[in-house]
Formats: C-alpha cells, sequence, structure tokens
C-alpha cells in the first residue's frame, strides 16, 4: 500500500494542488469525496489531536484550497517588500505545515525573492508535526527547521528564539478560534525575538454569529504586550 511519503518524494509537482491529489488518492474510497466527515470539523474546535495518517490525509483533501484562498489573501494585503529578502518563519499550530507551503507557494507564484533561512514548527500531534517537516525539508533544503512537540499554551520564550535578526513572519492559520488556547500568554511571548520586524498573520474561520472576536482580543493584548506599544 502506498504511503504519503512515497507518493511525495515520487511526485515532479510538490504544489498545494497536488499535494491535494495524492492525499485524497490515498484514502479509504468510501471518504474520498467527503473527507471533512473524520476531521473533526477541520479541526477547529480542538478537540482532536491527529495520530494517524488518515486523518492527516482527510484534513489536507479537505481543506488545502481553503487555507490557501484565506492565506493567499492576506499576503496580498501585506505591506510592500514584506515577504521579500530574509525572513524567518514561526508556524503556530501548524499542522501539517500547510500555512508555511501557502508562503512558498505564494511567493513563488508572485516571483518574490523570497529566502527562508529559519522555520520553527509547533503543533502538539507529533505525527502532524513529523509530516510538516518531512514536507517543507523536501520544498526548502537550505532552511534551518526545528519542532516543537507541544500544546501553544506551553510554547515558551526560548522555544522561539531565533538564531538571526531577520524580518520573522508569525503564521496562526485557523488556530486562535480554538477555545482552550489561552491568547493573553501567547501574547506575552510573541515578541521574543523584538529585536526584528514582526508580521503575525491571523486567519480563522468565520463564524456568523460572534465573528473572529478571538482574533481581536489577541490583537489587543499583542499591542499592550508588544515591546513597541506606546504607553
Amino acid at each position: 500500500m502506498s504511503n504519503f511519503r512515497d507518493c511525495f518524494i515520487q511526485a515532479r509537482d510538490k504544489s498545494l494542488d497536488n499535494i491535494q491529489n495524492i492525499c485524497r488518492s490515498l484514502l479509504p474510497s468510501d471518504i474520498k469525496n467527503c473527507p471533512w466527515t473524520i476531521t473533526d470539523k477541520g479541526g477547529h474546535l480542538g478537540v482532536t489531536i491527529y495520530d494517524d495518517e488518515t486523518q492527516l490525509n482527510a484534513y489536507m483533501a479537505a481543506y488545502i484550497q481553503w487555507h490557501k484562498g484565506k492565506l493567499f489573501h492576506i499576503f496580498e494585503n501585506l505591506p510592500l517588500g514584506a515577504l521579500n529578502g530574509d525572513i524567518s518563519i514561526i508556524d503556530w499550530g501548524c499542522g501539517q505545515g500547510m500555512a508555511s507551503l501557502c508562503l512558498y507557494e505564494y511567493a513563488k507564484k508572485h516571483n518574490l525573492k523570497t529566502k527562508v533561512h529559519e522555520i520553527i514548527l509547533i503543533e502538539p500531534s507529533e505525527i502532524a508535526l513529523d509530516r510538516a517537516e518531512f514536507i517543507l525539508s523536501n520544498i526548502d533544503t537550505k532552511a534551518n527547521i526545528s519542532t516543537i512537540n507541544c500544546k501553544l499554551d506551553e510554547v515558551n520564550e526560548n522555544d522561539i528564539k531565533l538564531f538571526n535578526n531577520h524580518k520573522v513572519i508569525h503564521l496562526f492559520s485557523n488556530i486562535l478560534d480554538i477555545q482552550g488556547i489561552n491568547l493573553k500568554h501567547l501574547s506575552e511571548i510573541l515578541f521574543t525575538n523584538s529585536e526584528s520586524d514582526n508580521y503575525v498573520l491571523c486567519v480563522s474561520p468565520y463564524y456568523p454569529s460572534s465573528g473572529n472576536r478571538r482574533i481581536d482580543a489577541f490583537l489587543k493584548y499583542s499591542s499592550i504586550c508588544s515591546p513597541f506599544a506606546l504607553p
């Protein structure tokens, strides 16, 4: 039986679209056309920490286009030049590295001169974290990739201290809406690399009944905790 790593290594096309196709092809026939049925509503509720390959494949098959659309939109609205030149990435609750992969694909599509020096991947699911590291290390063989296998509330300043002063791109994709995450704690450690320019990118599912209030709360906390905040 084929597995994801074999299929990915053999594939010439390592785009997000083809990763989605690979993952769908590996699913049992009864869920190929409805992979979201085994993903705990996309993982938004923070209930499930994935522990098997079928869950990983189902998530990628179901939600790659969703993440890609939102992240490309937010990349387009960054200040001019934010993704050009030397950068580091901190991918919070990275899952299989989808947000980082979207950044690479966006930069390639728009011919940006992006050079990623470091990537810190943070994720409580060991199997998802391993896959994220595997995919990204094949996409970019020169970037220094480190992994932190823990919940976001357990991350400390030492975990996210970078080894250079390049621009820092923080990726929060479908993470801040999870009710159990302590937004104040995240805000307090967010600017550990305060000597660098920090860009904090937050995307979340839209809930019509409540909006995205947790993102608003996170940004409020962050503005208070930021070393650049006005008194």
